[in-house]
C-alpha cells in the first residue's frame, strides 16, 4: 500500500504479489507434422525461403513475421519488447533461476501433481464454482498478460516456494484462533487518504474538517491506489497481517465516523476515515476446526512464501549489458513500488 525504497541495480525487496499466485510447466507434447502455412510461400529479402535455413543466420538477421510480403526482423522488434516488457521478464527468470538452486540445495523436485495443485488451489480461490472461477482466471491472465508460457512459469514457481517452505508451518492453537478472528471476528471498513508531507496531511485534514467530503479529497490527493474509489478500502480485520501494526491500532481507536490526525506511515501520512464497523459473526470454533486448520496453513505458506522470495531477489546483483533492458527494468521497478 505504501512505496518502498529500493537499490537501483539489486532486487532487493522487490514485491512479489504476482509472483505468488500461479506457476507451472508445460508438459511434453508428441511431435506432430506441421499443417501448410500460407507464409511459406513467402521469399524473405535475403533470399532465403521462409523456415528452412533462418536458423543459420544470427538472431537480430531473422525475420519474426512477414508482414504484407515484407519481413519483420527481430533487430526491429527486440528493442520494442524489451522496453515493453523486459524489466518483467528478467525479474520472473531471475527469481525461477534462484528457486531451482534452493530446490536443488534442498533435494527438492517439483512433479506434476506439484502444479497441478497450485492450479486447483488458483481455481479454489477465484470461485466454488468451476465455470465462475474458469471465468475469472480467464480474465486474470488476459489482465496480467500471462500465455501460456509465463503461466506455466508461475505455476511452477508457487509450486516450488510452498515446497521449500512447507516445514515452516505451524497449525498451534492460538495460530488457528487467530485465523478464526480474521475471518470471523470484528472488522472495521475505512477511507483513507496518503499523502506526501505533513503539510499536505494537515491541508486535507483541514479540508475534511471544513465540511468537505473525505472521499472526494482522497479521489483528488490520495497517492494511494484506494484514491479512485475515495479512498475506501475492503474491511480489515483486528489481527490483518497486511496492514502495519500501527495503522490497525488507529483504525481501532477511531470512533465511527472519525477522522484520524496525520499518521506517519513508511515515509507518507495517511490520513482515515472510519466509515463501518461489521459486528463478530457467532460461529462455533469446533465445527469449524478443519476449515481453519485449512486456511490457516494456507496463510502461513502465502506469507513465508513471498518472504522467501524476497530474500532470494535480495541476494542478486545485476550488472546489465543491454541499456534497454536496464531502463525498462528500473521502470519496471518503479510501477511495483507506485502500486504497493
Amino acid at each position: 500500500m505504501w512505496s518502498k525504497s529500493f537499490p537501483q541495480y539489486t532486487l532487493t525487496a522487490i514485491p512479489v504479489i504476482l509472483c505468488i499466485i500461479l506457476y507451472g510447466c508445460n508438459a511434453p507434447q508428441a511431435s506432430t507434422p506441421r499443417p501448410p502455412n500460407p507464409l511459406d510461400s513467402f521469399q524473405l529479402s535475403s533470399g532465403l525461403e521462409y523456415g528452412q535455413q533462418t536458423a543459420s543466420l544470427p538472431l537480430d538477421a531473422r525475420p519474426a513475421a512477414i508482414v504484407n510480403g515484407r519481413n519483420v526482423y527481430w533487430r526491429k522488434l527486440r528493442p520494442l519488447l524489451i522496453e515493453l516488457s523486459g524489466g518483467q521478464a528478467l525479474q520472473e527468470m531471475i527469481l525461477d533461476r534462484m528457486l531451482d538452486q534452493a530446490l536443488a540445495n534442498a533435494d527438492i523436485t517439483i512433479v506434476n501433481k506439484d502444479i497441478a495443485r497450485e492450479r486447483k488451489l488458483l481455481a479454489d480461490t477465484m470461485s466454488p464454482d468451476p465455470n465462475t472461477a474458469f471465468r475469472l482466471l480467464t480474465e486474470l491472465r488476459a489482465r496480467q498478460r500471462l500465455g501460456d508460457v509465463r503461466y506455466a512459469a508461475l505455476l511452477r514457481r508457487n509450486a516450488a516456494l510452498r515446497a521449500l517452505v512447507q516445514g515452516q508451518v505451524s497449525t498451534t492453537e492460538s495460530n488457528l484462533l487467530r485465523t478464526y478472528d480474521l475471518v470471523y471476528g470484528e472488522k472495521r471498513q475505512v477511507r483513507l487518504i496518503t499523502l506526501n508531507s505533513l503539510a499536505d496531511a494537515r491541508d486535507a485534514l483541514d479540508r475534511i474538517r471544513g465540511g468537505e467530503f473525505f472521499g472526494d479529497v482522497a479521489v483528488e490527493l490520495s497517492a494511494d491506489f484506494s484514491s479512485a474509489r475515495g479512498g475506501l478500502l475492503e474491511p480489515i480485520s483486528r489481527e490483518d497481517p497486511g496492514y502495519p501494526l500501527s495503522f490497525r491500532d488507529a483504525v481501532w481507536k477511531l470512533p465511527l465516523g472519525g477522522t484520524s490526525n496525520p499518521i506517519l506511515l513508511d515515509n507518507l501520512y495517511v490520513l482515515i476515515q472510519l466509515v463501518r464497523v461489521i459486528e463478530k459473526e457467532e460461529i462455533d470454533f469446533e465445527e469449524i476446526r478443519p476449515d481453519l486448520i485449512h486456511l490457516t496453513r494456507l496463510n502461513q505458506e502465502r506469507r513465508l512464501m513471498e518472504q522467501l522470495a524476497e530474500r532470494l531477489l535480495s541476494n542478486v546483483t545485476i550488472h546489465f549489458i543491454d541499456e534497454s533492458l536496464r531502463k525498462s527494468f528500473e521502470a519496471y521497478l518503479r510501477s511495483v513500488q507506485s502500486q504497493e
